[in-house]
C-alpha cells in the first residue's frame, strides 16, 4: 500500500504529513511526500524550484524514516496543484491522498474551488483532509451513510485503509423528514402528531440502514438517525460534535456541474467548514439506466 501526502512546505501541510505518517506506520504502507511545482513559468525557475524542493523533501523523508520507521520518499510533480496531485496518485497507485486543511480564499473558492475539491473531482481515489492536530490513531469515526449501494464504498475504504482498527465507528443517516413540507400534518395522517410521524420515518429508515449494514457485518455498529430539517452539512457537523468524532467519512456525490453550481455539494461544504479530519470517498458511477 502507498499513501500520498501533499506538501507545500507550509505549517498547514505539516498536519497532512503527520497524519499520513501515522496512517502509513499503522498500515505498514510506504509514504510518499508530493510537492507540486507550477510549470507555467520559465524553465530556469522551474529547475531552481525543483532542486530546492528535492532537498527539502529528502530531509523530510529522512526524518519520517528515522522517527517512525516508515518507508518514505519524496516526489515532485509538475502542473497546477490539483492536477499534479491527481497524476502523481495515478502514477504511484496511491491508496489515499492526504491534504492539509483548507485555506479560505472566498472569491477563489467560489469561482474555482479548493485544491481538495478539485482533486476529488479529478481522482477516484479516497482523499483525506487533515484538519485536526494529529496525536495518534483515530479514536471515533463518524460515517455519513445514504441508503444505497454507493455508501458501501465509504465503509470499504475505511476498512481497506485500516482506519477502523482500534477506533469506534458510528454510522449517521439523515432521513427525509415528513415535516419538511410543513408541520401540523396530524389531521391528514389519522390524527397522529408530528412526533409520531418523525418517529415512524426514523424507524423505517433505521430498518433499511440496518439491512445495509448487515450485508457487510456492521449490524452491531451504533446508528444515529437525524431528520433533515436543516442543511445536511449542518446535520453532519452537529453529529460529529455531539459524538466527539475525530474523523468524518462521507461519499462524494455524483452530480452534474449544473447541479453542483445550483445546489452545492455536501462533501465540498463539509470540507470547507469542518474542524475535524474529513475522508471523502468517490464511489463508482451508478450504472446508466
Amino acid at each position: 500500500m502507498r499513501i500520498l501526502a501533499a506538501t507545500d512546505f507550509s505549517v498547514r501541510s505539516d498536519r497532512a504529513l503527520r497524519r499520513a505518517a501515522i496512517l502509513a506506520h499503522a498500515a505498514g504502507a510506504e509514504l510518499v511526500l508530493v510537492h507540486a511545482i507550477d510549470d507555467d513559468q520559465p524553465a530556469r525557475l522551474v529547475e531552481e524550484q525543483r532542486r530546492a524542493a528535492a532537498d527539502q523533501l529528502e530531509e523530510m523523508a529522512r526524518t519520517v524514516r528515522e522517527l517512525d520507521g516508515t518507508p518514505c520518499r519524496g516526489h515532485i510533480a509538475l502542473g497546477p496543484s490539483f492536477r499534479a496531485l491527481t497524476q502523481a496518485a495515478e502514477e504511484l497507485d496511491a491508496a489515499l491522498i492526504v491534504l492539509g486543511p483548507h485555506r479560505r480564499q472566498v472569491l477563489r473558492d467560489v469561482f474555482i474551488g479548493t485544491t481538495a475539491e478539485r482533486t476529488i473531482r479529478e481522482t477516484g481515489r479516497p482523499v483525506l483532509m487533515a484538519n485536526g492536530f494529529p496525536a495518534g490513531p483515530y479514536r471515533r469515526i463518524l460515517l455519513a451513510a445514504e441508503l444505497s449501494e454507493q455508501s458501501l464504498a465509504s465503509v470499504s475504504a475505511v476498512q481497506a485503509l485500516g482506519l477502523d482498527q482500534g477506533a469506534e465507528l458510528v454510522v449517521l443517516h439523515a432521513f427525509a423528514s415528513p415535516l419538511a413540507v410543513g408541520p401540523g400534518l396530524s389531521g391528514a395522517n389519522g390524527g397522529r402528531d408530528d412526533a409520531e410521524l418523525v418517529a415512524e420515518a426514523a424507524q423505517a429508515a433505521d430498518h433499511q440502514l440496518l439491512a445495509l449494514l448487515e450485508r457487510i457485518g456492521l449490524e452491531r455498529t451504533p446508528r444515529i438517525l437525524r431528520p433533515v430539517e436543516s442543511p445536511i452539512p449542518q446535520v453532519i457537523a452537529e453529529a460529529a460534535a455531539a459524538e466527539q468524532a475525530d474523523l468524518v467519512v462521507l461519499a462524494h456525490e455524483h452530480k452534474s456541474s449544473a447541479e453542483r453550481w445550483l445546489l452545492g455539494s455536501v462533501s465540498e461544504t463539509v470540507l470547507r467548514d469542518a474542524r475535524v479530519d474529513v475522508l471523502v470517498v468517490t464511489p463508482p458511477e451508478p450504472a446508466a439506466g
